[in-house]
């Protein structure tokens, strides 16, 4: 074999044992550069997938949070929604929904269209805080004034009205062709078209052309551009009826597009009808309660829920003298008072009633004398006015109304208790009551009961016989008792006493005293008592 041959050979096997070599380190495993490759790999995937997690996780609270913050907003702008426009303002409110405590934040911009108030913006934000992560969700509402006078039109080109600053104000009074502030009525507006093709402009009072004081309907014919009117109005032509009318002037353009303002006043053209008889119950000495049903004063129809009623009354008590006799109204006047039935014409012609008055005969007739008005029968007598003034119909009270007796307790007729030395276990309490006589014609004697309490017990009737003793004014109570010592409060009722003046012949119910309290309780001490009309 020649040497050629043999290194050929050599080389082969020396090939065969590399490959074989090569073939067992395959074989053995990952070498340490692999497994740092493919560790750092896993790191990153783990890595991505946590951060994914964690991002889904967030997006499931912030999808809560936005659930409950635009049900709160929905539940905010309906509450806004129902208020009244004036009390739409800005401001921050806290609520909780489903244990997240929401911040609600409301700004409110009020937008102007000639002259008045016709929408606000509101702009809302709300705040929430959930799992550690807050969000806020915004929104804004427009919500319109629903008694702005003015309608707006959504085309720009299409014409605009309003009523002037010098025109009547809103519920203002009219009757005829005046106004009750004074002077004439003139129904200033100002129209405007923006292209120029204003065409007309009128009133209407409802669905009525409006009538001027001449006579004619308030239809005009615009010559320029803004376009002022100013039409005077009759307002006892047309027969409209008492209570509030509203006006509508019209703004119309070459292309029938309209624009309208409104404004609502209250006519009074005639007087109320009578209040209803009037009645009354007494709640001391000298004051009573007056009730009464409303007088009818405009409207229509047979619904009293269409009708409006008179704005201000007049109440008169007349005091049966002693002697009686006589009409009931030319007896002393005890009493007199005219009032509104409201806080304005406006709330005054709504007010439907029944009318309750507290009538004190304190403030009375100069010659009455306040020992003369307790224990009292008067006659009553009511007239209903307009917001112009009082009219002619009045209701007369078919019973006279009695004011309660009285336990005088001051310099004029001192009411006493005194407690005695103790006697037992009792002291003698001794008492001297003076009591209002009737100050008005009577038959029968009075019966008088008193009866006595403490600060703690009901009342209970007086344990002694009572001695009555007649003076002018009054009579005196005097009776002795034996009872612990305490404080105790006084009163007397008081029956047997038919009238037989004006409307007499039937006997009184029982009327009851004041109380009077005796202020303290020690042996030997005469009390002046003081009066008390809360029990």
């Amino acid at each position: 074999m020649c040497l050629c041959t043999r290194l050929a050979k050599v080389a082969c096997v020396e090939r065969e044992a590399l490959e074989a070599m090569s073939r067992l380190r395959r074989s053995d495993g990952f070498s340490v550069a692999e497994v740092v490759i493919a560790t750092a790999i896993m790191f990153f995937v783990l890595t991505a997938l946590v951060g994914l997690m964690g991002v889904s996780s967030n997006m499931t609270v912030q999808a809560k949070q936005k659930s409950i913050l635009v049900n709160a907003v929905a539940s905010e702008i309906d509450r806004l929604r129902a208020l009244p426009f004036d009390e739409i303002q800005t401001g921050d409110v806290e609520r909780d929904y489903n244990g997240v405590l929401v911040q609600i934040t409301q700004t409110v911009e009020t937008k102007t269209a000639m002259g008045s108030e016709y929408y606000k913006i509101v702009r809302i934000a709300a705040t929430g805080t959930m799992q550690g992560q807050s969000l806020t969700y915004r929104t804004s509402i427009v919500i319109r004034n629903p008694e702005n006078n003015m309608t707006l039109a959504t085309d720009p080109d299409a014409p605009q009205i309003e009523f002037t600053a010098d025109a009547p104000a809103a519920d203002e009074v009219f009757f005829g062709a005046e106004r009750l502030n004074g002077g004439s009525i003139f129904l200033k507006t100002r129209a405007y078209s923006p292209p120029n093709g204003l065409t007309e402009v009128r009133y209407q009072v409802g669905n009525t052309a409006l009538i001027q004081a001449s006579g004619v309907s308030a239809v005009f014919t615009p010559t320029n551009n803004p376009f002022f009117a100013s039409p005077t109005w009759n307002t006892a032509a047309g027969g409209l009826a008492d209570g509030f009318q509203t006006v509508v002037a019209v703004a119309e353009d070459n292309q029938q597009r309209t624009a309208t303002v409104k404004r609502r006043f209250i006519l009074d053209n005639s007087m109320p009808l009578a209040p209803g008889v009037p009645s009354g119950v007494p709640l001391d000495s000298q004051t009573v309660r007056l009730t009464w049903a409303a007088a009818r004063d405009g409207g229509v129809g047979t619904d009293p829920a269409a009708w409006y009623w008179a704005s201000q009354y007049q109440y008169t008590l007349y005091r049966e003298p002693l002697t009686g006799g006589g009409a009931p109204t030319s007896w002393p006047v005890a009493a007199q008072q005219t009032f509104a039935a409201g806080d304005s014409a406006a709330q005054s012609i709504m007010n439907a009633g029944p009318i309750t008055r507290d009538a004190s005969v304190t403030a009375g007739g100069p010659a009455l004398s306040r020992s003369s008005l307790p224990f009292s029968r008067f006659f009553v007598r009511v007239y209903s006015g307009s917001p112009r003034g009082m009219g002619d119909a009045y209701a007369d009270s078919t019973a006279l109304v009695v004011t309660r007796p009285e336990l005088i307790c001051d310099s004029s007729a001192q009411s006493t208790a005194k407690v005695g030395a103790k006697s037992g276990s009792k002291y003698p309490l001794t008492l001297s009551l003076k009591v209002t006589k009737p100050n008005f014609p009577y038959t029968g004697t009075p019966v008088y009961t008193v009866q006595y309490r403490t600060p703690t017990s009901a009342w209970q009737a007086w344990p002694s016989a009572v001695t009555v003793t007649q003076s002018t004014n009054y009579v005196t109570l005097a009776s002795t008792a034996s009872l612990s010592l305490s404080v105790y409060y006084f009163k007397v009722g008081v029956s047997g006493v038919t009238p037989t003046g004006y409307a007499g012949g039937t006997a009184l119910p029982a009327l009851e005293t004041n109380a009077a309290k005796m202020p303290a309780a020690a042996a030997n001490t005469t009390y002046n008592l003081t009066l008390d009309w809360g029990l």
